[in-house]
């Protein structure tokens, strides 16, 4: 008996980081990512190295569990802390709003 192939594409597994960028005058979009690099880690170390103009809003939804939330409050703190584990200097455009004060959250680190 031949099968039918899906209609339905596989669902990515685990959770999806997309990221609010602001291009200034241009306006903000969420930024279009490779599905194989949207995890937590792939987010944080894009915004440590500069692939974001001015990120101010993360977001992560998981399909599978069915939830969604702002997450950049937790980015930001990751960004912090991975780049005063791997000795990365944060760039001046390194910024999420709203989210904390990097050199208060940085001081309070070491």
């Amino acid at each position: 008996m031949r099968r039918t192939p899906s209609l339905v594409p596989d669902a990515v597994a685990g959770a999806v980081y997309m990221v609010l960028d602001d291009f200034g005058k241009l306006g903000r979009a969420w930024r279009e990512m490779d599905e194989e690099q949207t995890s937590e880690q792939d987010v944080v170390h894009a915004i440590i190295s500069g692939e974001y103009t001015r990120p101010i809003k993360v977001v992560a939804f998981d399909l599978d569990k069915r939830w969604v939330r702002d997450v950049t409050e937790d980015i930001a703190r990751a960004v912090v802390t991975t780049a005063i584990a791997e000795g990365l200097t944060l760039g001046p455009v390194i910024r999420i709003r709203h989210a904390c004060d990097w050199r208060g959250f940085a001081s309070r680190s070491h």
